[in-house]
């Protein structure tokens, strides 16, 4: 059993907080990787759907939030972090169709590190900064070298997903601060599922109905709704409880 915060020392509440940060950042590339396996069945979109579905399904029954007393603030907060949820996950799903996952994660984690540099204040925090920027200029450069593989209509999406992910953080950590618990993260998770729903239905090349008549693929979307949602949602919102956004 973990100590109770106001026990831990500020050094051990941050190593805490890394700890849930890059728990939450593993949790997800598991499950991204899983998600790529299924394009083929289900499209980008039908992914994206079906891993938020399930997502918010899992969070909904192990949480149960209570929402009746939640004030106009409160529900603005969570519809916000919804709207951000959503551009994070679809946008990522239309990137990695589009192009190799690890540009698409290496885009995605420009928009974090562009916000902590604009909240850094400390010299140290911009040497790391930096250095995480030379590592996925690396990494894009390695996937521009192979012209099959760089799609800039992937590229684009990705860019969105950066966007999208930066704001999710500001968004999480508001939810954080105004709505006690995880009932915050949870229906934001339900925010998003209900925006992205309709997707499927109305662009083609998505097949969303298939995973009815076919158990392993439902299965195989429950284990991509924890491992690329659920779990780093918990991750993400108890990280921010313990960190600040440039961190």
């Amino acid at each position: 059993m973990s100590a109770p915060a106001s026990a831990r020392s500020p050094l051990a509440t941050q190593g805490l907080g890394m700890a849930y940060a890059i728990g939450a950042i593993i949790s997800a590339q598991f499950g991204s990787a899983l998600a790529k396996t299924m394009m083929g069945d289900l499209g980008a979109w039908g992914v994206v759907a079906l891993r938020m579905i399930t997502s918010s399904l899992l969070l909904y029954l192990f949480f149960r939030p209570q929402v009746r007393q939640w004030t106009r603030p409160q529900w603005l907060a969570v519809i916000v972090l919804g709207v951000a949820l959503f551009g994070a996950n679809a946008f990522f799903y239309v990137a990695i169709q589009q192009v190799p996952l690890a540009i698409a994660v290496a885009i995605e984690f420009m928009g974090p590190l562009v916000l902590a540099t604009v909240l850094s204040r400390r010299k140290l925090d911009l040497i790391w900064i930096l250095l995480s920027f030379t590592g996925m200029a690396i990494l894009t450069a390695e996937s521009q070298s192979k012209p099959e593989d760089f799609a800039l209509i992937g590229i684009f999406f990705a860019i969105l997903t950066a966007v999208s992910r930066a704001a999710y953080i500001l968004a999480t950590e508001r939810v954080g601060a105004t709505i006690p618990g995880m009932g915050g993260m949870v229906m934001g998770n339900l925010v998003s599922t209900l925006l992205v729903i309709p997707f499927p239905f109305f662009i083609t090349g998505n097949n969303l109905g298939k995973v009815i008549t076919d158990p392993a693929l439902l299965a195989l979307g429950f284990a991509m709704g924890l491992l690329a949602s659920a779990l780093p949602a918990l991750g993400e919102i108890s990280a921010l409880r313990m960190l600040t956004s440039n961190v």
